[in-house]
């Protein structure tokens, strides 16, 4: 006697049930790996960009050096002397009175149009009170700077006669006697004020010059 079996019916959505998840875990393996491709590329790109931009070359600055130069110093030139003297010729003078100063020059065979005598005081032990021209065509501007007196002196242009100076007195400064001491009186140059003689060439020279000593008691 023989045995039938009659098979099972099978589900077909058992089959359908068991191969779905195995489709979907190769589905987000696939997206993954593509992601995964995009974002290499995305870094490429970039790494490949940053190589070919040119990096930002900084201006080169010149610095030009110029040597120094020393000036050559060009010597005034030298004639003839100025000096400063008495007019009583007394080296010494009491408090409170007055005290004659004269400007003496020799121009070495020069014509003489000009001058400028700058005469240093102690303001301490004397008080400027005027300046006088010794000669008839020179006419005497003096400023009182405090320290010292500008004394200059210009010539007439209406008279034609050049004088040559020898020893001669060109003006006379008075001052007061304050405070007893002793005190120098010199022509040094004070500035951009300086004691000079002018030539009837306009050649302006500079005497020599020495200091004037007084006692004052």
């Amino acid at each position: 006697m023989e045995e039938h079996f009659t098979p099972l019916p099978q589900n077909p959505d058992t089959t359908t049930v068991v191969n779905q998840p195995n489709n979907s875990k190769q589905i987000f393996i696939i997206v993954g790996v593509f992601l995964l491709l995009i974002l290499a590329g995305i870094i490429l790109s970039t790494r490949s960009t940053k190589e070919k931009t040119p990096e930002a070359v900084l201006p080169t600055i010149s610095v030009k050096r110029t040597p120094t130069t020393v000036p050559t110093l060009i010597p005034y030139p030298t004639l003839g002397s100025m000096r400063l003297s008495t007019k009583d010729g007394a080296a010494s003078y009491s408090v409170n009175s007055p005290v004659v100063i004269v400007l003496k020059a020799t121009s070495d065979g020069k014509n003489i149009v000009s001058y400028d005598g700058i005469v240093s005081y102690d303001k301490q032990g004397f008080v400027y009170k005027n300046a006088t021209s010794n000669i008839a065509d020179f006419s005497v501007v003096p400023f009182d700077r405090g320290n010292y007196v500008a004394v200059s002196g210009i010539k007439s242009t209406v008279d034609n006669n050049m004088p040559v100076w020898s020893d001669t007195t060109l003006a006379e400064i008075e001052f007061m006697a304050t405070k007893a001491g002793t005190y120098s009186f010199s022509l040094d140059p004070k500035g951009n004020d300086t004691s000079k003689l002018v030539d009837d060439m306009g050649q302006p020279v500079y005497p020599e010059s020495s200091q004037l000593q007084l006692e004052i008691r």
